[in-house]
């Protein structure tokens, strides 16, 4: 194998490979942007109530995610545009904004506000992005705050056609981006308004956290 995509998703994985074959070297390089839990289609209306958004992402406990499936290793406030652009380093939850923490009474509260109290919304994943403990997670906690949450699986090619057309209905479970190496790269083409690279789903990124919720491939 020359290349590859995804061979190890934690550290137990990790630790599998190495006792299986002991002669494997595994680097890592630093952590700098960060995955999104989900992305909200801003053409359908049941979105436009920044509060919905608000709620969706206080739903989401992103310290415990990197406790029960990253065994730990990870930032649960690191960003799509990389840390490093922005902060001297990696940035706590209270730099990110408010809404990265995790408060279901509030979520809770902001439906309501909204008139959101039986908000449903389906998610499509598929494996290749979000394996099977990864979005259970997600579905548990958006059902959390009342949510009624339609999980959907499909393969990578009807993802990607949906995620590159902006054309899913209501939400995607994570996301794929382009890297680069300036930080225009990242917020003008990916994560601004009306941006580059996707005009319906930039907005969701920022509102969900207040700045920018994260995604990474």
């Amino acid at each position: 194998v020359d290349s590859a995509d995804t061979i190890l998703r934690d550290a137990k994985s990790a630790e599998a490979l190495m006792a299986s074959n002991p002669g494997t070297v595994i680097t890592l390089s630093p952590v700098l942007t960060g995955n999104t839990v989900a992305n909200w289609n801003m053409k359908n209306p049941k979105f436009k109530d920044e509060r919905v958004r608000q709620a969706l992402s206080l739903a989401y406990d992103r310290e415990r995610h990197v406790q029960l499936l990253n065994n730990g290793l990870g930032n649960p406030y690191v960003q799509a545009l990389p840390w490093n652009f922005i902060f001297d380093k990696p940035p706590t939850q209270k730099e990110v904004g408010p809404w990265t923490r995790y408060d279901v009474a509030e979520a809770k509260k902001l439906l309501a506000a909204a008139g959101a109290e039986n908000f449903t919304f389906e998610v499509l994943r598929s494996a290749t992005y979000t394996t099977d403990s990864e979005f259970a997670f997600q579905v548990e906690a958006f059902k959390g705050i009342g949510a009624n949450v339609q999980a959907k699986s499909v393969d990578v090619t009807a993802w990607n056609s949906q995620w590159q057309t902006s054309t899913f209905p209501d939400t995607v479970s994570k996301g794929i981006n382009t890297g680069s190496v300036v930080a225009d790269g990242f917020f003008r083409d990916q994560l601004e308004t009306g941006g580059g690279r996707t005009a319906s789903t930039s907005a969701t990124r920022r509102s969900m956290s207040g700045r920018s919720s994260s995604r990474r491939r």
